[in-house]
C-alpha cells in the first residue's frame, strides 16, 4: 500500500457520513472518536454511499464549512 495509512476504516467513514447527514456537528464527532475534525469531514466525503446520502453529506459539509457564502 502506498501513501499514508488511513486513520478511519471504511465502516467508520460510513458512520461519520451518516452522522454528518443527520445533522451532528463535525466537532462533536471528532470529540467522540478522538480524531481530527477535518479528517472526519474528508473521510465522509470520500465514503462510498448511496447517491442520496452522499448528496446530504456534501450539503451538510458545505454548510458547516461555510463554502460559497
Amino acid at each position: 500500500m502506498r501513501g499514508r495509512k488511513p486513520i478511519y476504516s471504511q465502516e467508520e467513514c460510513l458512520d461519520i457520513a451518516q452522522r454528518l447527514a443527520s445533522g451532528e456537528s463535525p466537532s462533536a464527532i471528532s470529540h467522540a472518536t478522538g480524531k481530527p475534525r477535518t479528517s472526519g469531514i474528508q473521510c465522509a466525503k470520500s465514503a462510498r454511499l448511496p447517491l442520496a446520502l452522499r448528496e446530504q453529506v456534501l450539503v451538510a459539509a458545505v454548510r458547516l464549512l461555510g463554502v460559497g457564502e
